[in-house]
């Protein structure tokens, strides 16, 4: 089984704090819906960590990282205990903000499918992330050993704040995953955001 957790947390102080999931695309659609919608088809669970939006999104459960901008590791712990407890589960990881990562997790997910659901069937592997084409791990565009994260997540400290991803799953075994050209681009800033054909929603301060 697998399981999603989209980050759409942040402050967004590159995007002059327009709210990154809520950037449009050139067809009107926002960030988070696409990311939501690139994960349906493989995840039977899908929890965004971020503010909900007005009217939510069918299917899909909400958290917020305690406290609010706390950082992404902490986000994924918050999705983590959203998500219903299935101990040999796998979970995606996805950022929000790849307007083009579709292709990117549709290669996670076959990978996984050509192992049986196991990644090659191997206990010591943690999961599989992507690699861009500059030889960049993408820790928030990977596929997860449920058990793994969750004891990876444990190490966190109460009251802490600011932990990267990379150190949260530093200590893991990752086989590594090249992605399509471009699949995991992220938008940062104002120029990413207008070279991606997307334009600005609403601000961050206006959904705490």
């Amino acid at each position: 089984m697998i399981q999603a957790i989209i980050l759409a947390g942040g402050r967004a102080t590159r995007l002059d704090g327009y709210d990154k999931a809520d950037l449009r695309g050139p067809d009107g659609v926002t960030l988070l819906r696409s990311t939501v919608d690139a994960l349906r088809t493989d995840a039977k669970e899908i929890v965004v960590v971020g503010p909900k939006v007005r009217g939510g999104i069918r299917g899909v459960k909400w958290a917020r990282e305690d406290p609010p901008f706390s950082g992404p590791a902490r986000a994924i712990a918050a999705g983590l205990a959203a998500l219903d407890d299935v101990e040999d589960a796998w979970v995606l990881v996805v950022a929000c903000d790849m307007p083009y990562v579709e292709m990117a997790i549709w290669g996670l997910v076959l990978r996984w499918c050509e192992s049986g659901g196991g990644i090659w069937r191997d206990p010591g592997s943690d999961g599989l992330v992507s690699v861009d084409e500059e030889f960049h791990e993408q820790w928030l565009c990977a596929l997860y050993r449920r058990s793994a994260l969750v004891a990876a997540c444990a190490q966190l400290e109460p009251g802490g704040s600011g932990e990267s991803v990379r150190w949260l799953v530093g200590d893991l075994v990752l086989k590594t995953l090249p992605t399509p050209p471009g699949s995991t681009e992220d938008i940062d800033t104002m120029a990413d955001m207008r070279s991606a054909g997307y334009t600005t929603g609403r601000a961050v301060a206006n959904q705490e």
